[in-house]
């Protein structure tokens, strides 16, 4: 996991050693990110209506 996308995969493990990746992918939230970070440079503060609506999206949809 990294601030701009998340990894998954769903693993059949065989034993402690031996494993296989059944499928695996990322989700991408570098666009809200970028939304974020752009309101952040045009001086809106964390505790904005618009930021805060993006931070709640955010964790909303990482979890």
């Amino acid at each position: 996991m990294n601030p701009n996308y998340i990894g998954w995969s769903i693993v059949d493990w065989k034993s402690e050693s031996e494993f296989n990746v059944v499928k695996s992918g990322i989700y991408s939230i570098k666009k809200l990110n970028d939304k974020d970070f752009n309101l952040k440079n045009k001086g809106y503060s964390s505790n904005s209506s618009e930021r805060k609506y993006i931070s709640d999206k955010r964790n909303f949809e990482t979890i």
